[in-house]
């Protein structure tokens, strides 16, 4: 990532049973060349039938805009297609937006 002046925000996509029992591994959906370049993988490895998580964060997805509001709705954008039974909060950025 070139930081540019834009505004960023990242949403972390997490095991479900994260923070209290995260070792369910669950398959990943694998994104494309396009989407790589705003997934940042952390408890990802590859497993007999693909990509699967291994602990409790899993991946964090950026988006970006002229302001907090526009970079949030990217990111949420973006790991809609990439999350599948993956768990997110939903107020990242919030506080900041008053």
């Amino acid at each position: 990532m070139q930081l540019d002046g834009q505004t960023y925000c990242g949403v972390v996509a997490a095991n479900p049973g994260y923070p209290t029992d995260a070792s369910q591994h669950l398959p990943l959906i694998v994104p494309d060349a396009i989407q790589r370049d705003y997934w940042y993988p952390a408890g990802v490895r590859q497993g007999t039938n693909g990509l699967e998580s291994t602990g409790g964060r899993i991946f964090t997805v950026v988006g970006q805009g002229a302001d907090l509001q526009s970079a949030q709705t990217q990111a949420y954008a973006r790991l809609k297609p990439l999350a599948g039974d993956l768990a997110s909060r939903s107020d990242i950025g919030f506080h900041a937006l008053g």
